[in-house]
């Protein structure tokens, strides 16, 4: 079979491969969407230019009133991976509807993870794009997390790896349409997270109308930002002990100062996923780790902190 020509999106992917950390076998989250679509067949063009296996995972996310649509997802995914010959994994659906956008994601990460883990790959890799980017800064912004709540999605983080960062929605939807491509759109795009919806199809609009260039600017302002904190906030390296807690040396979090023992905990909370903490919160952690017993632990919102002798080591805890 004649090989497809790439596109200029194939080309900016491939070309950052200089930055890529070393791996085998890497596996797409795969929802049949404009995105995940793009994502996977920008890898099943470089797999053929570079020695790694590709899998693409789909999680069916169970019974609700969008059982039918889901139903048709995971077809319309499983004739594309049989068109591209790329190994299809499943996750077994809920039998109990999954009722609110947190539930559903829990469900979806836990599955995705549980996939990587069982077939062995180094990353999971989500299609999360430039504008993604842009619009959870803004929200986290405007909710009050701190300035650490503006380094949300990294490209690297863990096992996760979230090549798209800096391919922009409008780069997305050309890329598709110059190679023809099938995606199947969620119905519920337009109901989930009222405020998002509300910058992406309101805020951003005239924001730009008024001065073209302007959330580019905006995006470029919050990356310096990030950038500069990241080399306040790296004086401890995260521990990774897998997709529910990470740890650090307890010595090196007291040598700091207060200002980067924040950064380090807020640090700590976001690798897990736990997004919607408050400052209150992160001093309170603050104050509770402040602790001169060799041996304590403490549970705050979905977080449980253990502390001995030679690390803190903080894991996410079910609700129940």
């Amino acid at each position: 079979m004649q090989k497809p020509v790439w596109s200029a999106l194939d080309h900016k992917i491939w070309r950052a491969r200089s930055g890529w950390p070393r791996f085998k076998r890497v596996m797409v989250a795969f929802s049949g969407g404009i995105d995940s679509v793009a994502l996977l067949s920008v890898f099943h063009r470089l797999a053929q230019a570079s020695p790694f296996h590709l899998f693409a995972a789909h999680i069916h996310h169970g019974a609700g009133k969008q059982e039918a649509w889901r139903d048709e997802a995971r077809d319309h995914c499983a004739k594309l991976c049989l068109q591209w010959k790329i190994p299809l994994l499943h996750s077994v659906p809920q039998s109990q509807e999954l009722k609110s956008e947190e539930a559903l994601r829990d469900f979806r990460y836990h599955e995705l993870w549980r996939l990587k883990k069982e077939h062995q790959c180094d990353f999971i890799l989500t299609a999360h794009h430039e504008d993604d980017l842009l619009e959870t800064r803004f929200l986290r912004m405007m909710r009050g997390t701190g300035p650490l709540g503006l380094g949300a999605l990294r490209e690297y983080d863990g096992g996760l790896w979230r090549p798209f960062l800096e391919v922009s929605k409008k780069e997305i939807h050309h890329y598709v349409v110059e190679n023809q491509l099938n995606f199947i759109e969620d119905p519920s795009n337009k109901s989930v997270d009222p405020m998002r919806n509300w910058l992406r199809e309101e805020l951003f609009p005239i924001m730009e109308g008024r001065q073209p260039g302007v959330l580019q600017n905006i995006a470029r302002s919050f990356q310096l930002l990030v950038e500069f904190l990241d080399s306040e906030a790296d004086n401890i390296e995260l521990i990774e002990y897998g997709e529910k807690g990470v740890g650090f040396e307890r010595d090196l979090y007291l040598s700091l100062s207060n200002q980067d023992q924040r950064m380090i905990l807020v640090k700590a909370l976001l690798r897990m996923g736990l997004r919607n903490y408050s400052h209150g919160q992160v001093l309170e952690i603050q104050k509770r780790l402040d602790n001169s017993q060799n041996e304590h632990s403490f549970s705050l919102g979905l977080a449980l902190w253990s502390v001995d002798a030679r690390q803190i080591y903080v894991c996410k805890v079910d609700k129940q």
